[in-house]
């Protein structure tokens, strides 16, 4: 409601912002927090991936990858990209995201190493 008088304009104009800047303050905390939570779990579950390493893949890097990853990296299997047989299958050579080049040894259930 707007009052005709000089000061009562002015008292609903600051009272509208005061309105207007509660408000506001409000919805910035409840994004703090939030991001804040956001920021305890991502901490916690590096945290959990950590403690389930093992001491040589903190000392280099981790070297767990999904099937998917390993299959890219050597094209498939792709036979050009054999490096080796062994007893148990063959080695391929394999390049994963960032250049890295790796040596996959694909196990063969045919031969029992004997």
């Amino acid at each position: 409601m707007v009052v005709v008088t000089d000061t009562g304009v002015m008292v609903a104009a600051v009272e509208a912002c005061g309105e207007g800047f509660t408000v506001g303050a409000f919805l910035v905390i409840c994004v703090l927090v939030l991001l804040a939570l956001v920021l305890i779990h991502r901490k916690r579950l590096r945290e959990r991936k950590r403690q389930e390493m093992e001491d040589w893949e903190l000392e280099y890097w981790p070297h767990r990858m999904v099937y998917e990853e390993i299959e890219a990296a050597t094209k498939g299997f792709f036979e050009e990209n054999v490096i080796g047989v062994g007893g148990n299958g063959k080695v391929y050579k394999g390049v994963v995201r960032g250049g890295v080049e790796i040596a996959v040894k694909r196990i063969s259930h045919e031969n029992d190493g004997m």
